[in-house]
């Protein structure tokens, strides 16, 4: 329950910021380069997400989901200076080595598709 109730609350701020963003800031000036060629972000179902009844692994991927398509938005100048002006992980959001390497997380951007497969 507590972690439907979390999923809830992250839908519903970010509806709220894609409602308050007027609309998609990728490739606005100073954005990333490679979100400028991103489709359209779809919009969030209205209303709550509260009595959606969903398993643990399923309602963290949801979430997870929805912070990283509120990251992604973000443009890069409102950044902070600490993750501007990073190169791009050749492996992306599919990048497993992120996951236990701090350096490696650290050092390059994940917000990107993979470009290297195998």
């Amino acid at each position: 329950a507590r972690a439907r109730a979390e999923a809830a609350a992250a839908a519903e701020a970010a509806a709220a910021a894609a409602a308050a963003g007027g609309g998609d800031a990728a490739g606005a000036a100073g954005g990333p380069p490679h979100a400028a060629a991103a489709p359209a972000l779809a919009a969030l179902p209205e209303g709550s997400w509260a009595a959606l009844d969903g398993c643990r692994s399923c309602t963290f991927g949801v979430l997870r989901a929805v912070v990283y398509a509120l990251r992604e938005r973000i443009p890069e100048a409102e950044l902070p200076v600490r993750a501007r002006g990073r190169q791009d992980c050749w492996y992306g959001r599919s990048c497993r080595t992120a996951t236990h390497r701090p350096d490696h997380a650290a050092r390059l951007s994940h917000i990107c598709e993979q470009r290297r497969f195998g």
